[in-house]
């Protein structure tokens, strides 16, 4: 099943929940703000592919890399304002970061033939990745019962990708490469879903399973087209007063 049709089927899952339980009270009915923590792992790789060149010897040298980012942590802190018992506007938070190797194919030109390259091949590891998200969402709310509820939400977000590059440079007169890295950062627009069920385990105060996706697309400098975001699922701690 691809990611889309799991964030339908969830999303869906939630609508049926709201038709079933919709005349039943709200837990914590009386209270119109909220602020939730929730952390969790983020999965979904996407694939991050470049090319750097430079001149050398009166020649053209390459390094390309190719990664996929890797599964992370996610933490997101977000708050609200009920301005219907149902429907409420917030603002999150939210930060996620991982690190995956790559695969760098170099050409390096020779000081001295011309057309006679050095092609290198090796792997560099740990580069990272993190992701800042700025989410706005507006929530749906839709009891199961007195003490549980689910909230759907959906809105804008602003996602700030940093990553790691693989470069390198050569040592004067001769096909030696070391590779290094760089950092490069963007800010792209993009969007959130999301499904949180919450147990009152308090009047207040409430646990919580979440289920969100985030997306982004932005270009930087080495890569375009970078993908963001992905299927976030947590658990969370919800305060409403």
């Amino acid at each position: 099943m691809t990611t889309t049709k799991t964030v339908c089927v969830l999303m869906a899952a939630a609508c049926l929940a709201a038709r079933t339980a919709g005349a039943q009270p709200v837990g914590a009915a009386d209270t119109k703000y909220f602020v939730d923590v929730n952390v969790g792992g983020q999965f979904l790789h996407h694939a991050v592919d470049d090319v750097k060149t430079f001149p050398l010897f009166d020649e053209t040298a390459t390094i390309a890399g190719s990664q996929r980012t890797s599964n992370g942590v996610f933490v997101d802190v977000g708050a609200g304002y009920r301005f219907k018992p149902s429907l409420a506007a917030a603002v999150a938070f939210s930060n996620f970061s991982s690190k995956a190797n790559a695969t760098v194919t170099a050409s390096i030109p020779h000081p001295l033939f011309f057309d006679q390259p050095l092609i290198v091949n090796t792997t560099v590891g740990d580069l990272s990745r993190s992701e800042r998200d700025v989410h706005l969402r507006l929530v749906w709310f839709t009891p199961v019962n007195e003490k549980i509820d689910v909230a759907v939400s959906a809105g804008p977000s602003i996602v700030k990708i940093t990553q790691d590059f693989p470069s390198g440079t050569v040592a004067a007169g001769t096909q030696n490469l070391t590779v290094t890295t760089t950092t490069e950062s963007k800010t792209a627009p993009g969007f959130n879903l999301g499904v949180d069920g919450t147990y009152l385990v308090r009047p207040k105060i409430g646990v919580a399973l979440v289920i969100h996706y985030v997306y982004a697309s932005g270009d930087l400098t080495s890569a375009t087209g970078v993908k963001a975001g992905g299927i976030q699922v947590g658990v969370g701690l919800h305060y409403r007063f």
